[in-house]
């Protein structure tokens, strides 16, 4: 079972009470990775998400590079894996363990719905408006490097 109190620094839960972390956990699936084991490729299909109870995860971009380009190295309290629970899309990037054991609790669109249907709507709902929260705060980020990169270029050819 996963220790509630361990959960106080991950964001998309920072809303939630210790009585709806205790249903939402309940039947949660917890998985372990090795030092450097591959958790998935670039291109893989998902339905789920992670979230990192202790350790790091490094997420790489692989496709169309001769050697795995470090885009973040995630920590304690982090999540991804976001979009392909909403969309089961190819996965957009490699993650695998870093230099310790990564201990994470897993979350598919299968155990949302079982949420539901177990009569648990409000929590399922709070955690997927959470989930959405980030993406369009992630996003809004993004359009603001691209507008910066944007001008940076446009700077550099004037």
């Amino acid at each position: 079972m996963i220790d509630i109190k361990s959960l106080n620094n991950v964001e998309i839960f920072n809303n939630f009470s210790e009585d709806e972390l205790k249903v939402f956990f309940k039947n949660a699936d917890e998985y372990e990775v090795r030092p450097g084991e591959l958790l998935f490729h670039e291109g893989e299909t998902g339905s789920e998400m992670f979230v990192i109870l202790n350790g790091e995860i490094e997420i790489y971009k692989e496709k169309g590079l001769d050697d795995p380009q470090l885009l973040v190295s995630l920590p304690e309290g982090a999540f991804f894996g976001e979009m392909s629970l909403i969309d089961s899309s190819p996965r957009s990037a490699m993650a695998k363990a870093g230099e310790t054991t990564v201990k994470m609790a897993v979350f598919s669109r299968a155990f949302i719905e079982a949420l539901v249907r177990q009569n648990n709507l409000e929590i399922a709902t709070k955690f997927m408006l959470n989930v959405i929260k980030y993406l369009a705060q992630r996003n809004r980020m993004t359009t603001e490097r691209l507008i910066y990169s944007r001008q940076t270029l446009d700077n550099i050819k004037n």
